[in-house]
């Protein structure tokens, strides 16, 4: 019983595997000479129904990457003027120090003796106290991984504008 239930079932499947290659073939064209004109017309339609389909797909990508580069340009302005601002804060921190007088980096280095290590190390820890903490830096925007991510899951790297067609 048990080896008769499978003999049928491999006959259904090497019939499946028979089918789904015959329907391979006239897909890409293959046999194509020898169907009928009925045939002819019922893959016309299922190609044209297949490039529907391919079409809406690449519209929804289409529009959800200009939705994403909207978001993107957004966010790229956002931290441009935050970047400018940083930079306005640093030029007016610049100039305050050189109202009070303070010395510039190269007058400071040239005022010191020749090299001496303990010198040195004495003269690297003033300088150290006396320069204000480094700004801190912006951190990477989080769209910027969600692009990488968002590529590779539709995998838009071989998408270009040229490949749409309406």
């Amino acid at each position: 019983m048990n080896l008769q239930h499978y003999k049928q079932e491999s006959a259904k499947l090497r019939q499946q595997i028979t089918n789904l290659q015959n329907s391979n073939r006239t897909l890409i064209g293959d046999a194509i000479a020898t169907m009928n004109h009925r045939d002819l017309k019922q893959l016309e339609a299922r190609l044209d129904k297949g490039l529907g389909k391919i079409r809406a797909r690449k519209n929804e990508l289409l529009c959800s990457e200009l939705e994403y580069m909207e978001r993107r340009e957004l966010e790229l302005q956002n931290d441009n003027l935050y970047l400018k601002s940083r930079v306005e804060e640093n030029e007016r921190a610049k100039q305050t120090t050189n109202m009070m007088g303070a010395p510039s980096t190269s007058e400071f280095q040239q005022s010191f003796a020749p090299y001496d290590p303990i010198k040195s190390f004495l003269q690297f820890s003033i300088m150290q106290q006396q320069q204000p903490p480094p700004p801190p830096q912006p951190q990477p925007s989080q769209y910027y991984f969600q692009q990488q991510d968002d590529r590779k899951l539709f995998n838009l790297d071989k998408w270009t504008l040229g490949d749409l067609r309406f």
